[in-house]
């Protein structure tokens, strides 16, 4: 309740307002505050999420990245880092993990090579050695059938 009382002619007014009138405002006020802040909460928060995404992204690459080598396939893993590099230190990381993966696909390739001439060499040494004994063999032979008189076959042979 509140009250006036005039001046020019001595009335007084009294004014009677319910409870819930008084401070609908204010709590309307306050559910309207509240709603705002959950709004700019969820706003902060997807915002702020992209942000620490855009952080993590590379490192998340690159761990993936190093998961696909773990398996053994090596160009995999450099197609999954992709060729831009930022210039940080995360990008700097990429590159050289990059240029690691390069150099190890390339001693594979000169190991197998390597291990190929080893298995040929190996092979051509046996050869080698195959060769002297098996014209021994039918030398040895053509005599023993000269000795025995088989001229005609020793012809051939």
């Amino acid at each position: 309740m509140c009250f006036f009382e005039s001046k020019i002619n001595g009335w007084k007014y009294i004014n009677m307002f319910p409870y819930g009138s008084i401070f609908i405002v204010s709590i309307l006020s306050r559910y309207l505050m509240m709603a705002g802040f959950l709004v700019l909460f969820m706003i902060a928060f997807f915002i702020l999420k992209k942000v620490a995404r855009y952080f993590t992204r590379p490192i998340e690459d690159l761990t993936k990245s190093m998961q696909i080598v773990e398996s053994g396939d090596f160009v995999k893993a450099k197609e999954y880092l992709g060729e831009d590099y930022s210039l940080d230190e995360i990008g700097i990381l990429k590159k050289d993990f990059r240029l690691m993966l390069d150099k190890i696909v390339l001693l594979i390739r000169e190991n197998y090579e390597k291990q190929l001439l080893i298995k040929d060499t190996h092979y051509k040494a046996l050869q080698a050695q195959i060769n002297p004994h098996f014209l021994y063999n039918i030398l040895n032979s053509v005599n023993w059938m000269i000795r025995s008189s088989r001229n005609e076959e020793a012809r051939k042979m």
